[in-house]
């Protein structure tokens, strides 16, 4: 028994669980080689798989060497340093496209007279380029 303030507390191993209950659909069906959701297995089971699968050879991947593995991180530190730096130069970039936009030429030509609209042909003026 363990103590905690003076008072016993129970042991994990004391631990008593009432397999009869469906504990929110986690009832413990079968203690064996599971077959289903709820079957719970047993160590030498699992034991049983471990040592099936190290033994075959088709269920691993091939491992890395060292010099495969820093010239993989190599590459991907330089792909985000390549993308900091443009993430950085974004703003100067924006400021710019701005800056070029503000020019009287960057903007499209307007309506000098009001003729199209006064005639009601304005809108149709505007859609006749589009097909």
């Amino acid at each position: 028994m363990i103590y905690i303030n003076g008072r016993a507390k129970p042991k994990l191993s004391d631990l008593n669980i009432d397999t009869s209950k469906d504990w929110a659909a986690k009832k413990i069906e079968n203690l064996c080689a599971p077959e289903a959701n709820n079957d719970a297995a047993r160590r030498d089971t699992i034991d049983s798989k471990i040592t099936t699968h190290k033994d075959d050879a088709s269920a691993h991947h091939d491992k890395y060497t060292n010099a495969e593995a820093q010239a993989q991180a190599a590459a991907l530190i330089a792909i985000h340093a390549a993308l900091a730096t443009v993430h950085q130069d974004a703003p100067a970039i924006a400021a710019a496209e701005v800056a070029a936009h503000t020019t009287p030429a960057a903007h499209h030509t307007k309506t000098i007279d009001a003729s199209e609209l006064t005639a009601g042909i304005l809108a149709l003026a505007r859609l006749a380029g589009i097909t």
